[in-house]
């Protein structure tokens, strides 16, 4: 089986952690990180989505033009958002979120959400900015949100960390079928994934080569226009 992580970080330097039996959308934390993502997804065409973008807790680095810069070789923007754990004000992570997912939305290119404690900040910005379509990862939030966020656009990702969480199983049971990623945020990992596809499908109730499937779908449907 041909397995998709839609959210993952970058492997080592010279990408020897990366075999290619994977399709990955890999994310940005930093803008240091975007050579390298750039590089990554040129090492590997047919298997790397790259998602360029500043984490919430990381936006000292963050530069708009150095952001703008690598978008022509974006399949996505992300990973951005809020976090309440983070260093910068409340104000400041919203300014920049709209900037990153405003550049998205002028693309054309899908959204990849970060967010930990500051769900009404982010329904606030979505409903300014309308994008058509956005991935919360590690989504792990109440049935309540997941229908609201869904008829907004969005669409849900989940990891091992999250299927073991009755928060995550509650999220992952109450969205769409054909609005749900599995996902490793970590360095891309087969053994991981298969851990993960094994989580989903007991909780869908899904033979696994119907959720393989299913996640490879909604995987080229999410990124379709990267």
């Amino acid at each position: 089986m041909f397995l998709c992580d839609a959210h993952c970080h970058l492997p080592s330097s010279e990408f020897d952690e990366f075999s290619g039996e994977l399709a990955v959308c890999a994310a940005c934390a930093s803008s240091a990180d975007m050579p390298r993502l750039a590089a990554f997804k040129k090492a590997f065409p047919k298997n790397v989505f790259a998602a360029f973008g500043v984490h919430p807790k990381y936006l000292g680095g963050f530069n708009k033009d150095i952001f703008a810069s690598f978008l022509d070789n974006a399949d996505a923007v992300g990973e951005i958002g809020f976090d309440k754990h983070s260093s910068f004000d409340l104000a400041f992570q919203r300014d920049c979120f709209e900037i990153q997912a405003g550049a998205a939305i002028s693309r054309n290119l899908p959204v990849i959400i970060h967010e930990v404690g500051h769900w009404n900040e982010l329904e606030l910005s979505l409903k300014r900015l309308r994008p058509k379509r956005f991935l919360i990862h590690a989504a792990k939030c109440s049935a309540e949100l997941v229908k609201k966020f869904e008829k907004m656009g969005g669409w849900f990702s989940f990891g091992e960390r999250e299927l073991k969480l009755k928060s995550g199983r509650d999220a992952l049971a109450a969205a769409g079928k054909n609005r749900i990623l599995l996902e490793s945020d970590s360095f891309p990992s087969i053994e991981k994934m298969e851990k993960t596809y094994f989580l989903a499908s007991e909780i869908l109730n899904l033979k696994e080569v119907e959720l393989c499937r299913l996640i490879g779908e909604n995987f080229s449907e999410f990124f379709k226009n990267g």
